[in-house]
């Protein structure tokens, strides 16, 4: 599954509306911090910038350097947005710093569920 083209094919596949009627479900709201883990390309991060507003916070974390890149070409990024190249597991992040941790294509890239 990693492939120069996946941060595009994790773009594609992202329905856009569908992704901020969920991010509504779970309360996501201007002015929040939101860590978007396995965010590819930045698709989501965009939408999580349009939620948080100006007042907001979006870091996107991935393992996949290339894909972090691909954020810019895919027109993914925002002042409010901050990309972090590391594992999931074992990310710089503080436990507490976010107000919402948001995950969707990141699982089937796991090969350990333990």
């Amino acid at each position: 599954m990693d492939h120069a083209g996946e941060a595009e094919r994790v773009h594609r596949k992202t329905d856009q509306e569908l992704t901020r009627l969920q991010l509504s479900w779970i309360g996501v709201a201007p002015g929040m911090a939101v860590v978007d883990i396995g965010c590819a390309g930045g698709t989501t991060c965009a939408i999580l910038s349009e939620l948080v507003g100006p007042t907001g916070r979006v870091v996107g974390v991935d393992a996949s350097a290339e894909r972090i890149r691909a954020a810019a070409s895919l027109g993914n990024t925002s002042p409010v947005v901050e990309y972090v190249v590391a594992d999931a597991a074992e990310t710089p992040l503080r436990n507490s710093s976010f107000d919402v941790a948001w995950s969707r294509f990141h699982f089937e890239y796991l090969d350990d569920w333990s």
